[in-house]
């Protein structure tokens, strides 16, 4: 049974808390322009991020950066889960960053990615989350103030305790033989988007058959081979839009894509403009 215990919106920011006692997966692919923070308070689950599965137990801080592809999947034995997250625009933490001068938001969320939090750490997620939960209901004088003091006491703490995990956890070694081989074929795709792949071809290479390899990575990831597949070649595309001064039909074949009339298309529809006015537009905010 699912109990949502709280679930608090404000404009950029959005923070839940959720107990569940049955088996759940997610069963869509999760990927959204906000930076999530997320905490397990008991129970385990299996959280995928971009192409890697990690085991996490109660106690676990979870930093994901925005773009980022990720799903959380039950652990067998473990039905009973309790978490709570945020989700924030970047324009609710970039200004105390740039104050900072010691991370930025993305290199902070990239460092802090997996981090297993002492007792006192345990307390402070707890009650961090919990304060901005009332402070977004109760929508006070100057609650989006004490909502960013929250927030920066938390990320403080993180980076004063230099509890800054690797970016993924060693705790491989106690996935399931499905994860682990998702895992293989995930990094190995974001890798070799590039080349000439198809589910065929990778069932081969992995030594597994297509049918096998096709269900577990859809359980796994939330996304059809394919579909992970042209995701990973979007996102190449992006970082040559905004790294290099190649033509789109260039871009186009050094993502992977066999015409650059697809490459338009997929790109429109992912990111809502066509690569010409990406480019565009991120070269103003770059002037600005």
């Amino acid at each position: 049974m699912k109990q949502v215990v709280f679930k608090e919106r404000i404009p950029g920011l959005m923070t839940e808390q959720v107990i569940n006692d049955e088996e759940f997966n997610m069963n869509v692919r999760h990927m959204h322009s906000e930076y999530e923070i997320y905490y397990l308070l008991e129970g385990k689950r299996y959280y995928f991020i971009e192409s890697e599965t990690i085991l996490i137990h109660p106690g676990t801080l979870l930093f994901i950066k925005k773009e980022t592809i990720h799903k959380t999947t039950s652990v067998a034995g473990y039905p009973h889960y309790n978490r709570m997250l945020i989700e924030l625009k970047q324009d609710w933490m970039e200004d105390f960053f740039q104050r900072l001068r010691v991370v930025t938001i993305e290199g902070f969320f990239e460092k802090c990615r997996v981090v297993e939090l002492d007792a006192e750490g345990q307390r402070l997620a707890e009650q961090t989350i919990l304060a901005i939960s009332k402070e977004a209901h109760d929508r006070e004088i100057g609650y989006e103030q004490m909502i960013r003091a929250r927030l920066i006491e938390l990320m403080l703490y993180i980076i004063r305790n230099k509890q800054m995990g690797p970016p993924i956890d060693s705790s491989g070694k106690q996935l399931s033989a499905k994860c682990c081989k998702v895992n293989e074929v995930a990094e190995y795709i974001q890798e070799n988007c590039h080349k000439k792949l198809s589910l065929i071809w990778l069932a081969e290479h992995f030594f597994v058959s297509k049918c096998y390899l096709s269900r577990i990575f859809k359980e796994v990831t939330g996304f059809t081979v394919n579909e992970y597949l042209t995701v990973q070649r979007i996102k190449r595309g992006r970082r040559l839009l905004e790294t290099t001064d190649y033509n789109i039909t260039q871009i186009s074949e050094m993502s992977g894509f066999e015409s650059v009339t697809y490459f338009e298309r997929v790109f429109k529809k992912q990111m809502g403009q066509t690569p010409f006015k990406y480019r565009k537009l991120r070269l103003v905010k770059i002037k600005e």
